[in-house]
């Protein structure tokens, strides 16, 4: 003998009914360990504020706003700072790089007749402007 559901029906399923016609079951609830005995409150709404309320809100609102802002420009100094602390140092490290190298060499040796090739960006100028002043009188 076959068990139920082998000779075409499924146990429960009406005879001449397809599979497609039947509709899937309700998903089930979501699991919740703390069922609570009853729905929540619908939430009222919120009173109006008073006029110390809003005023305390205000101020806060305001001292927060003045401490960000002191504190912005105190970030943007600190930055300008050490923008210009790095163009300070990079400006040092070029200025070195320029200056004209003293050859460690004696003057009576054979690079005599030697022409030293220099890139352009390595001329110099003999005698540099240093203090920037105009023509001493």
């Amino acid at each position: 003998m076959a068990y139920p559901g082998v000779m075409g029906h499924p146990p429960g399923f009406p005879p001449g009914a397809d599979a497609v016609m039947i509709p899937d079951p309700p998903p089930p609830p979501p699991h919740n360990p703390f069922p609570h005995p009853f729905p929540p409150r619908p939430a009222s709404p919120p009173r109006p504020r008073t006029a110390e309320e809003i005023e305390m809100d205000t101020r806060r609102q305001n001292e927060y706003n003045r401490r960000f802002k002191r504190r912005w420009e105190e970030r943007k100094e600190r930055s300008r700072r050490r923008r210009a602390a790095y163009g300070r140092y990079f400006q040092s490290i070029f200025r070195r790089n320029q200056k004209p190298a003293e050859s460690p060499t004696p003057k009576d040796s054979s690079s005599k007749g030697k022409e030293i090739a220099t890139t352009p960006t390595q001329e110099v100028d003999e005698n540099p402007v240093v203090g920037g002043g105009g023509p001493k009188q």
